[in-house]
């Protein structure tokens, strides 16, 4: 408490040179204590609505951090599934845009035509559509689909093959081209004169 004219009651006299350590940590501390209680206890009054609002915001951003936490660790398992789902789901999703261009139109709409199920009606969205994708897609990834489906072939065998679907500018050249450019995707090896080429990692 202050008293009339004089300072605080508290205040500190000088203290020892020859106290210990701890002795100054304890002093210190009840002086720090007092002091904040002084200052709580003469402005409480006008900020009381103010510090309780704070304290209830405390407790509650606590509990729906724990409600929050709960909740996510029970749909950890569904999030987790539906994540994979979406990545398996963008594969396929390229994959079937990438046969698209290399069948073609044509053979498309053949396979189509033949589905029973229709179940290549029903899901294959109409854009982008086969005539679309084969005039986007490159060599190299037609070659691509081409041997996920075949396995290791011949490079005349490719080449027969993508002629057969119509398309467009294959050449042998222009496959050995595409082989050369892209060596993290295709193996190449020879027999005598004959190469045969292949998927890495197949």
């Amino acid at each position: 408490m202050i008293r009339n004219g004089r300072p605080y009651a508290i205040w500190p006299k000088p203290l020892p040179d020859n106290w210990p350590a701890r002795k100054y940590v304890k002093h210190a501390t009840f002086l720090l204590d007092t002091v904040a209680s002084v200052c709580l206890n003469g402005f409480m009054p006008m900020y009381a609505d103010a510090y309780a609002s704070l304290s209830q915001r405390l407790v509650h951003a606590c509990s729906s951090i724990r409600r929050i936490r709960s909740r996510m660790n029970e749909l950890a398992s569904a999030y987790n599934e539906f994540v994979d789902l979406k990545e398996q789901l963008a594969a396929y999703t390229e994959q079937l845009n990438n046969l698209k261009g290399v069948l073609g139109p044509e053979h498309f709409r053949k396979i189509q035509a033949e589905d029973a199920t229709d179940i290549i009606g029903n899901t294959s969205e109409i854009s982008p559509s086969p005539a679309t994708m084969r005039e986007q897609m490159p060599l190299w990834l037609a070659l691509k689909e081409y041997l996920s489906a075949s396995g290791e072939c011949k490079v005349g065998e490719a080449e027969d093959f993508l002629c057969w679907l119509g398309f467009p500018n294959v050449r042998r050249q222009s496959i050995e081209s595409a082989l050369r450019r892209h060596p993290e995707t295709f193996r190449v090896r020879k027999v005598g004169r004959e190469k045969f080429i292949s998927l890495k990692g197949a």
